[in-house]
């Protein structure tokens, strides 16, 4: 994992190539224009020819649950397997482990509420990754960045298992393997991510 500033970038290899991933946690302080920041990553995405997609930290458990749906929407695209036209789109579908990309937005999609946003961008390189998310933040002006920290607390986890219909049973079979209750969850979100594959 390399970390620049604010800034976490990881490196994905697979049947796609090489592609970077850049994470930061977007704090916005007195209201998020949804309408704004969409524009902003269209853009971003149209000048720098990357991947761009904000999500609702909220119900992200990890770097590794980004790094996986990441890894999933880059091979469906690669195979012709994907469901969307677009690997921002297809990023949703395997972040919430839906199918349709109303529900995945239910889940993960940011709303005017927000506080804080996930950025993700996906370049061909580190450099067009963490400038992805560099010129998109200068775009918007009034939105500042921060140390992304994924934490899982007792409320973050009930809303987790609530959008992701994971049931106490199910974290104690998982628990049972000397995991702690966020590797239980970390792994449960994943795996309904991988199950996208099968309904295929």
């Amino acid at each position: 994992m390399s970390e620049n500033s604010n800034l976490i970038i990881e490196k994905l290899s697979g049947v796609f190539g090489v592609k970077y991933v850049c994470l930061a946690d977007l704090i916005v302080d007195a209201g998020l224009n949804v309408d704004e920041l969409f524009n902003a990553m269209e853009r971003v995405e149209k000048q720098l020819n990357v991947v761009v997609q904000a999500v609702n930290p909220n119900y992200i458990v990890s770097v590794r649950h980004v790094l996986s749906a990441a890894l999933k929407a880059l091979r469906a695209f690669h195979t012709g397997q994907n469901i969307c036209n677009k690997i921002g789109i297809e990023l949703l579908l395997y972040l919430s482990g839906k199918r349709q990309i109303r529900d995945a937005i239910k889940i993960v999609g940011v709303r005017g509420n927000l506080d804080r946003v996930l950025l993700i961008s996906i370049g061909d390189s580190r450099e067009h990754a963490e400038n992805a998310i560099k010129s998109l933040v200068k775009l918007l002006g009034k939105y500042r960045l921060d140390r992304l920290i994924l934490e899982l607390n007792d409320e973050k986890v009930n809303l987790i298992k609530m959008a992701y219909g994971i049931s106490d049973i199910e974290i104690s079979a998982v628990m049972r393997r000397d995991l702690s209750l966020r590797d239980a969850i970390e792994r449960l979100v994943i795996e309904r991510g991988a199950l996208l594959d099968i309904y295929k």
